[in-house]
Formats: structure tokens, C-alpha cells, sequence
């Protein structure tokens, strides 16, 4: 009798790790602006407004954007659509070092954004692809460590540059990071080849070639959102939320409350991403989504609570470790849900449906939040951020648990 050893299917390759790297420029690229074009944006209008509209500006590109780059990728492939995001940002960093007027400055930034949304959707979803169903989770989760890193890299490398070199030099190093990028996207190979509407061949049901015509119409009414992905997506839109009072409101949070280095919170929150996300893939994998999402969301919770009730740097750093570690479970998993939930064709769309909740989620709350602060202050945001952590619990439970394939076997082994 033979013993039959099973091993876990590969994960790392050449193309994953390539794909990685390509994450990792673009994302510090973008980091680097995202915490420098707001005061680039005031000093040549005068006005402080205008460090808001920066941001949301991205945020609407973005959102714009996603829909339209999902369903292309799923019709014309995903590697195009990777390169033309590429392309766009090389082209907008490129045109920062001759933008001396304010008017310019939007218009770059809007279609930064669309490079952005490029990027992201068809990055997140070549990862999908590459990876092993076995290990989806564990591979976006990974994926996903790339943009953390790009976060505490970032906002310090673009705040030095500013300080120690200028404007100028800020949007070279950026300029040379997105050509890499460019240059790193051509090599991107991972052997997967789609016609074009959008199918794999070697996902393709048997028999499907005689029914290529009648796909082929349907390919071309398909909407830009995915259907399977709403309800996990509504999840991600409250915990977005969230995120837009952390991002927008953390540093005047700290003023406010006089405590001092307050932009350590971010560095202790990256940190904390990257700690959660090498392990709860693998074990959401191993053990389903479930076990592992409740947790996560239940850190999110307490961590709003305690920012919330935070007047020391002590706790502000405990509630940014809880956050991250929170935040480095949920938005990983929530995306692998949504590529277990929609069809292999429709990864695109799915992915686009995703990011353009949270970008929703994300420009929302830096709205929203700002009125809330203003009435009735910070402690407010944050209780009611906890709050809205609570909602997307109760949604993931009701809209969600029950869609996942067995899902429920490997959260209730016994009763099953």
C-alpha cells in the first residue's frame, strides 16, 4: 500500500512576486503625493480647502473609473489594462514637474486617479487568478502587504523630499518610481490568456465552445458591477467608513487632544497589517472565512472605542496596533469572498465592484465624519465609526456567511 503525500499547491512564482514588486512602486508613488500634493495644492491657491479637494478628487476619478476597467478586463484582458494604468501614472508624474497653476494640478490629479483605478483592479485581479483556489486568501493577503508597506514608506519618504529637496525633486523620485513600475507591468507573464470575452480556456465548462456565439452577445451587455459581489462589498463599504475618519481626521484628532507625534499611529498600524496578513489567509484557507472575520471585525470595534476614548499616546498606539490588525483581516478576506463568490470571468468586475465601495466608503466618511467632528467632536467620529464596524458584522452574518460554498460546515463542523 502506497502512502500519498499531499502537498500544498505553489505560491510563490515569478509572476506573483513580479506583480508584488509592481504593487510596491506604484502604491509608495501614490503615498508619496497623497500626503504631499494637499500642502502643494494650499501653497499655490493660498486656500486650505483646497488640501480636501486633492484627496477627493482621487477618490472620484477612482470611483469613475473602477466599473469601467473591471468590465474591460473581462473583455479584453487583464494585462492591458494593468500596462494602461501603468502608463497613465508615468504620464501624470511626468507632467507634476511642469505644473506650476492650480487648474492644472486638478486635471493631472483626475486622471491620476484613473491610473490608479487601472492599476489596483487589474492588479488584485491578476493575483487572483495566478494564485491557487487552495490558497486565495493567503495569496491576496500577501498582495495586499505590498500596499501596507507602500503606506508607512510613503507619506515619510514624500514629507523628506518636501522638507530636505522640494517640490521638484518630490515629483522626480515619483516620475522614477512610476517608470519602473511601467517598465516591471511588460514583463508581468502569468500564463493565462483570455479571449475576448473575457474567458480563460482552461476555466471553460465542457461543451462551452458551442455556446461561444450566444456568450459572446451576452459579454456585451454585462454590467459593470458584479452582482455576487454587492453584499460582500457592502461589508467593506461601513469598514470603509471607518477608514476615511482614520486617514482624514487622525492628525487634527491629535492636535485636538495635544498629543504629540501622533503620526506614529500609522506606522504602528502598518505594522500591524502586515502581522495579520501573513497568517490569516492561510488559516481563513484552512479553517473558512468566518472564524476569522468575526475577530477581525470585533478588533475593528474595540479599537474605534478605545481611539474614541484616547487622550494619551499610549492609547492612541494601542487603538492604531488594533485597527491595523483588524483592518489586515477584514479587507484581505472580504476580497477573497468576492472572488470565491462571482464567476472566473467576472473577476474583473468584482474586483472594480470592491474598490469602488470603498472608495465610496472612504470619500463618504471624510465628508460625514468632518460634520460630525464639528458638532459634536472626536469622540463622536469615533464612537460612531465602532458603530458602523457593528453594522457591517450584523450584514456580513445576514448577506453573507450563508452565500459562501461551505461555509457554514467549516464554522459549525459538529451541527453539520
Amino acid at each position: 500500500m502506497t502512502v500519498k503525500k499531499i502537498q500544498r499547491e505553489a505560491l510563490w512564482s515569478a509572476p506573483f512576486i513580479l506583480i508584488l514588486i509592481v504593487s510596491l512602486l506604484v502604491s509608495t508613488g501614490h503615498y508619496m503625493l497623497m500626503s504631499t500634493l494637499p500642502l502643494y495644492a494650499v501653497r499655490l491657491s493660498g486656500n486650505r480647502a483646497m488640501a480636501g479637494l486633492m484627496v477627493t478628487l482621487l477618490t472620484i476619478s477612482a470611483l469613475l473609473f473602477r466599473p469601467f476597467f473591471g468590465n474591460l478586463m473581462d473583455s479584453r484582458g487583464r494585462k492591458p489594462v494593468l500596462v494602461t494604468g501603468a502608463f497613465i501614472l508615468m504620464a501624470t508624474a511626468l507632467l507634476y514637474n511642469f505644473t506650476a497653476a492650480l487648474s492644472l494640478l486638478l486635471i493631472i490629479r483626475f486622471f491620476q486617479g484613473a491610473g490608479f483605478s487601472a492599476h489596483t483592479t487589474s492588479s488584485g485581479t491578476i493575483v487572483a487568478d495566478m494564485v491557487p483556489a487552495s490558497r486565495l486568501s493567503e495569496g491576496i493577503g500577501y498582495f495586499g502587504m505590498a500596499n501596507t508597506a507602500a503606506t508607512a514608506l510613503g507619506p515619510s519618504i514624500g514629507l523628506y523630499c518636501v522638507d530636505r529637496l522640494g517640490y521638484n525633486m518630490l515629483f522626480v523620485w515619483v516620475l522614477v518610481l512610476s517608470v519602473l513600475s511601467f517598465l516591471s507591468t511588460l514583463m508581468v507573464n502569468y500564463g493565462k490568456k483570455y479571449s475576448s470575452t473575457g474567458a480563460s480556456p482552461d476555466n471553460d465548462p465542457p461543451g462551452s465552445g458551442q455556446r461561444s456565439e450566444g456568450i459572446q452577445a451576452l459579454r456585451k451587455n454585462q454590467h459593470f458591477i458584479e452582482a455576487t459581489s454587492i453584499r460582500p462589498s457592502l461589508v467593506m463599504f461601513f469598514i470603509a467608513l471607518t477608514f476615511g475618519a482614520i486617514i482624514a481626521y487622525i492628525p487634527a484628532f491629535g492636535i485636538s487632544r495635544k498629543i504629540d507625534n501622533i503620526g506614529i499611529f500609522f506606522t504602528v498600524y502598518a505594522v500591524a497589517v502586515l502581522i495579520a496578513r501573513t497568517f490569516t489567509g492561510r488559516i481563513a484557507d484552512t479553517h473558512g472565512f468566518t472564524k476569522v472575520m468575526i475577530p477581525g471585525l470585533i478588533v475593528l470595534c474595540l479599537s474605534l472605542a478605545i481611539l474614541a476614548n484616547g487622550y494619551t499616546l499610549q492609547a492612541v498606539l494601542l487603538a492604531g496596533t488594533l485597527y491595523g490588525f483588524g483592518y489586515g483581516i477584514c479587507y484581505p478576506l472580504s476580497n477573497a469572498i468576492v472572488i470565491r463568490l462571482c464567476p472566473k470571468d467576472r473577476r474583473g468586475a468584482a474586483t472594480a465592484t470592491i474598490f469602488a465601495a470603498m472608495d465610496i466608503g472612504i470619500g463618504m466618511g471624510a465628508i460625514l465624519w468632518g460634520w460630525v467632528a464639528g458638532a459634536s467632536g472626536y469622540s463622536a467620529v469615533f464612537l460612531l465609526s465602532s458603530i458602523c464596524i457593528l453594522i457591517s458584522l450584523l450584514l456580513y452574518m445576514t448577506l453573507v456567511f450563508k452565500r459562501i460554498p461551505g461555509e457554514r460546515e467549516k464554522f459549525c463542523p459538529k451541527i453539520m
